[in-house]
């Protein structure tokens, strides 16, 4: 008891100190907390499909153009899908922009266009209507 008064009595006489050592721990505590948190969320739960970690991103190098992965042309998905001997299926999905010009004052939108069996790599359904059939995939 008596380490303890002591130590008391020192941080009360360097309060500069004790001030500065408080803080240094909370914020080091906080940096802690918050990158636990961001790896916690990002790297170690898994992904909330069926099978997550069965699931693989694909990229086509371009050493021509300098480019170690870029997007694939859907012509080259559905010859890879054909050739496939190893995953269950392969899909791919494309950012692409809209307008809505459906209201008063035409809206940007961002969307995203998915081709046939995008439901089928994740293992998942709709929640309403039905997946798509060969005939509706075209991209123009």
């Amino acid at each position: 008891m008596a380490s303890f008064l002591q130590a008391w009595r020192a941080l009360v006489r360097r309060r500069t100190f004790a001030l500065l050592a408080t803080l240094t721990l909370a914020v080091g505590i906080s940096v802690s907390t918050a990158s636990f948190s961001i790896v916690n969320g990002v790297l170690m739960r898994p992904l909330p499909f069926p099978d997550s970690d069965r699931l693989v991103s694909l990229y086509e190098a371009s050493p021509a153009r300098g480019q170690r992965a870029s997007l694939i042309a859907p012509a080259r998905l559905e010859d890879w899908q054909r050739l496939n001997r190893t995953f269950t299926a392969i899909s791919g999905n494309y950012a692409e922009n809209v307008t809505d010009t459906s209201g008063a004052e035409p809206e940007r939108l961002a969307g995203r266009r998915v081709m046939l069996r995008f439901f089928d790599v994740f293992g998942m359904t709709p929640l309403a209507g039905r997946t798509f059939v060969a005939d509706e995939e075209l991209w123009a």
